[in-house]
């Protein structure tokens, strides 16, 4: 889900409450094998040079996933080999779904397949809320 020219943040424990931006200038072409990641530079303008080398950020990169499903990430059991919500039907009976997580936004995980925004049950809703 990252992209060249995406927008990027990133946050500095020696600066509390400052936010650098920058954008997604680079992304390598393949995989490391051994770590399954993708090497990506990200370029921040740094006026006055606060910014130094090998210096430890905590990085986040914008992206918009749009209206989608999410639960709250607690309710999803995971077996090891599915998922699995619950959801309402009609009456006060709950329905097991599998479902397919895809990633997490804070709190909540989106459904890419399993249930539909608007359902009850799981406390569904839809993204962003």
């Amino acid at each position: 889900m990252v992209r060249m020219g995406q927008s990027a943040t990133i946050t500095l424990s020696c600066f509390p409450g400052k936010t650098f931006r920058g954008k997604v200038a680079y992304l390598s072409p393949g995989l490391e094998p051994s770590t399954r990641s993708l090497k990506a530079k990200i370029e921040f303008p740094n006026p006055g040079y606060q910014l130094k080398p090998d210096i430890y950020a905590n990085m986040g990169v914008e992206t918009d996933l749009g209206v989608q499903p999410a639960v709250p990430r607690e309710p999803v059991l995971d077996s090891g080999t599915e998922q699995v919500v619950f959801a309402a039907r009609e009456g006060e009976s709950l329905e097991p779904r599998k479902v397919s997580p895809g990633p997490p936004v804070g709190e909540d995980v989106i459904v890419m397949a399993g249930v539909e925004a608007g359902e009850r049950g799981g406390r569904f809703r839809p993204f962003p809320h």
